[in-house]
């Protein structure tokens, strides 16, 4: 008998370790309502966006940073995003940007749509995002529905607002 269980040892233990790395990288808990940023740049400057008050909404967060030449590529898409019903997109600058620098470099992106100041990395964490550009989709729950690292392309992003009930113009 013992013997037997040796020789089943290695089996449960990949059976183990397969599990726990499948519940690690699918973890389903969404970031905390509470958490929020204010407004750095763009319309509504100074305001204070949590992530509660969104539910029922779609939302888009698009991490950026001035440096990030690819980040600049992916805001006319999002501009476009930004103006179908049902959905909000914020920028989320991640550079500790003085707040005319923060404004100015909004400005050079293109971006239509607000920028948040995450310089004390808080959706940075919520969201594990280790690499610029991500992009970070909301659904109306406010769980991820989409994590996307690397510029994001017009037609996946509206194919997987589309199955979320929003419909974007191409």
């Amino acid at each position: 008998m013992k013997r037997d269980l040796l020789r089943l040892l290695p089996f449960l233990l990949a059976v183990v370790a397969f599990a726990a790395f499948a519940l690690a990288r699918n973890d389903p808990s969404p970031p905390p309502p509470e958490l929020a940023l204010c407004v750095g740049a763009g319309s509504g400057v100074g305001d204070r966006v949590r992530l509660g008050d969104l539910r029922g909404e779609v939302v888009v967060l698009d991490f950026w940073a001035s440096w990030c030449r690819p980040c600049y590529r992916g805001v006319p898409v999002l501009n476009d995003v930004d103006a179908a019903p049902g959905v909000r997109v914020y920028g989320v600058n991640v550079e500790a940007l003085a707040p005319r620098d923060l404004g100015a470099a909004h400005a050079a992106l293109g971006a239509r749509f607000p920028s948040l100041d995450d310089r004390e990395r808080l959706f940075q964490a919520a969201f594990q995002v280790a690499s610029l550009p991500t992009l970070v989709v909301l659904d109306q729950d406010g769980d991820v529905a989409l994590h996307h690292v690397g510029v994001m392309d017009a037609e996946p992003l509206r194919r997987a607002l589309a199955e979320l009930g929003v419909q974007t113009t191409p």
